[in-house]
């Protein structure tokens, strides 16, 4: 007697639905780490803009610096409140000098933007010139930079 047994031909279709299945799963998962990766990337980029559109008028993280120096000095040296106050107002000089350098720094970014789109402007047509300008306008805006 021939002991040879039949294929099953169930077996092909369950071997088909466990590929659909994984590769549903794969493409789950990769669609997650795009959205993932794009939604952090927008976030980062609209923080960026607030931070930079607003460093003139919030201290941000010059004073987040500063008063965590002051804390963990205070906390290592076991500082008595003279020395406290003292550190406090020679941090409070330095936080005044960074703000400074960080007003600075922002009005040189802009002289740049606006240099640099006058010089692009320059070399080209007169027609195009203006929607240049408007166009660079836009695009900086959200950066704290446009007119």
């Amino acid at each position: 007697m021939n002991d040879v047994v039949a294929p099953d031909p169930a077996m092909p279709k369950k071997g088909r639905n466990r590929l659909k299945a994984l590769l549903l799963l794969a493409l789950v998962f990769f669609l997650g780490v795009a959205a993932g990766v794009g939604i952090t990337g927008v976030v980062t980029v609209k923080r960026l803009q607030a931070s930079l559109r607003n460093s003139l008028v919030a201290e941000g993280p010059a004073k987040r610096f500063v008063d965590r120096v002051e804390r963990d000095l205070s906390k290592r040296l076991d500082l008595t409140p003279e020395e406290q106050a003292a550190v406090r107002e020679e941090l409070g000089a330095s936080r005044g000098k960074l703000m400074e350098i960080r007003s600075g720094l922002r009005h040189d970014v802009r002289v740049l933007a606006a240099d640099s789109v006058e010089r692009i402007a320059t070399r080209l047509p007169e027609g195009k010139r203006e929607a240049l300008r408007k166009y660079a306008g836009e695009r900086l805006r959200p950066w704290g930079l446009g007119d």
